[in-house]
């Protein structure tokens, strides 16, 4: 295995690993209101304070690692998560657990932009299809963490940390093995300025139109040698990266929509509940492999295809979901889901191309985007359910899509076009 693949394969597994601590946070919940008698709202404001602290600071974070970018903050995010997720399933008071739950989300927040910028830099020309791969290990882990919760929670308390201790530390020795020994450096795979300033002529500055600014004292490239470098100054494109955002937080919505609202509208038909969080499984699990079909596409595609075209395609999934299709609701949802998160890979690889200096930044840009903003869709299509109905609320899922579909059209074609990008752009020059 090259080193490129190995860096790429330690990375998912790493996103595995931190996201299995995302994962368990829901399923801790009761056991965390049973042992302090906590009433629903205070429940629920772990999983709240969690949430926002693991994505709302993802961005500046970003800024912060595309400046530091030391070869120890893949153990160091691993290592804060797990302590703080730990020292939350021993906490002995409500305070001290929100200390924890604060810390633990840190890690998390910290891990996320370092680990989606090695991997960006370690993928060769396939980009979107090793993003997807990365994204599917976190994935894998949302999954695995409620699993892991329910194998050991015979043992209370106790058992569950020791379990999630002992898979943080793990992978936290990994990390720090390979930064000790030289072969972790600053970059997974460094790259040459030219080809940095070229993605920002290429990409970033075709983007930019009206929405650009000048921007270069503090975007900075890589050198051959593995040192922070400035490659010029670049036109930064903000009305290009206020689209990309913007599709980023439709999705969102849609995708929490979907998750909250079709088990609240199945229940109150008489569905049961095991059984409508099991369609709800079905739907997340065809999001994994649409995010692998999802990457793959915009390599040979090109990334605006994708998107727009996937977003196209939920539009009446969706509607006819809304509409109570019971005897498709199994392949509706299977659908909806391989569609619908299919282009997430494909919206964090553009906001790297459109911020090629500062890839950590633009990470974080559309992760902490992705995971924040859900909650406020659901709290949206909560208001109408509760004023209009449940059906009202879903027939308004399938707008969501549409109009990310309208916005993501408006996107510059030049965001990466492909896996053919570089050498089409070097034919040009």
């Amino acid at each position: 295995m090259g080193a490129s693949a190995l860096a790429v394969a330690l990375f998912t597994t790493g996103h595995m690993v931190v996201d299995m601590y995302q994962g368990a946070v829901p399923a801790l919940l009761p056991m965390w209101k049973q042992s302090f008698a906590l009433p629903y709202a205070a429940t629920g404001f772990i999983m709240l304070l969690f949430n926002l602290v693991s994505s709302v600071v993802q961005p500046a974070l970003g800024l912060a690692i595309d400046r530091l970018r030391s070869r120890y903050l893949p153990a160091a995010a691993v290592g804060v998560t797990g302590a703080g997720m730990v020292a939350a399933m021993l906490a002995p008071g409500y305070g001290v657990l929100l200390a924890s739950i604060l810390v633990g989300g840190l890690g998390v927040a910290l891990f996320h932009p370092e680990a989606s910028r090695r991997v960006h830099e370690a993928a060769g020309p396939f980009q979107a299809t090793v993003m997807a791969w990365f994204t599917v290990g976190g994935n894998l882990g949302h999954g695995l963490g409620p699993l892991m919760v329910g194998l050991l929670s015979s043992g209370g308390f106790g058992r569950i940390a020791w379990g999630f201790a002992l898979a943080g530390a793990a992978m936290a020795a990994v990390y720090l093995a390979a930064a000790s020994s030289g072969w972790m450096g600053p970059w997974a795979a460094p790259q040459p300025a030219a080809e940095l300033a070229r993605r920002a002529q290429s990409g970033a500055g075709e983007a930019g139109g009206a929405g650009s600014s000048e921007a270069g004292a503090g975007l900075e490239g890589t050198a051959e040698e593995g040192r922070p470098m400035r490659h010029g100054r670049y036109r930064v494109p903000w009305g290009a990266l206020a689209l990309l955002g913007t599709v980023v937080v439709l999705r969102a919505w849609a995708n929490n929509g979907v998750q909250a609202f079709v088990p609240l509208l199945l229940t109150s038909e008489g569905v049961d509940m095991g059984r409508a969080q099991r369609l709800i499984s079905v739907f997340l699990l065809a999001g994994a492999v649409g995010t692998l079909a999802g990457g793959r596409a915009a390599d040979r595609l090109g990334a605006k295809r994708v998107l727009v075209g996937s977003m196209a395609v939920v539009v009446p999934l969706l509607w006819l979901l809304a509409r109570g299709e019971r005897a498709w609701l199994v392949p509706l949802l299977l659908a909806s889901g391989f569609f619908l998160i299919s282009s997430f890979p494909v919206t964090l690889v553009m906001a790297q191309h459109l911020l090629p200096g500062h890839v950590a930044t633009a990470s974080g840009f559309v992760l902490g985007l992705g995971v924040g903003t859900g909650g406020m869709g659901v709290t949206l299509l909560g208001w109408v359910a509760d004023r209009w109905g449940l059906p009202a609320a879903l027939h308004g899922l399938f707008l969501l899509p549409l109009l990310a579909m309208l916005v993501g059209a408006c996107l510059p074609s030049s965001v990466y076009r492909g896996a053919a990008l570089p050498a089409a752009a070097a034919s040009r020059r």
